[in-house]
């Protein structure tokens, strides 16, 4: 089985246009750096802001390019994209409405009674995605 890159694709992955890439290489874009990009997603691309992905009317806004309809480059780009993101956003969906139903999702509380602040910044955010 051969794994052919598309010549769109290229300038992303080598980030010099014409760069050389040898016979054999294995060429493995970085996605967690797409997704995190501030160009595309603005200044604050590091935090978790989904009104970022939304127009002026509150309507879905167009992603960046290659990414079909998907806003993200979770599911690849370009001809390459995973043919079973629909699957996978199903599922996700599926998953998360039954978490909602079945669970009540609620801040903990001090000895007072008193909402806990909840601080995010300490959050691991770390991780090996395969």
């Amino acid at each position: 089985m051969r794994v052919y890159i598309s010549a769109s694709n290229l300038p992303l992955i080598s980030g010099k246009q014409g760069q050389f890439i040898p016979k054999g290489t294995i060429v493995i874009a970085n996605v967690w750096h797409l997704n995190r990009n501030c160009e595309a997603y603005g200044e604050d691309a590091e935090h978790f802001n989904p009104a970022r992905h939304l127009d002026g009317d509150g309507r879905v806004a167009p992603g960046p390019v290659d990414t079909k309809e998907e806003s993200h480059f979770t599911y690849g780009f370009g001809r390459r994209i995973c043919v079973g993101r629909h699957v996978a956003n199903d599922s996700l969906f599926i998953d998360i409405a039954m978490m909602l139903w079945a669970m009540n999702i609620e801040r903990l509380t001090d000895a007072d009674g008193k909402p806990t602040h909840l601080e995010v910044d300490d959050c691991i955010n770390d991780g090996l995605v395969v």
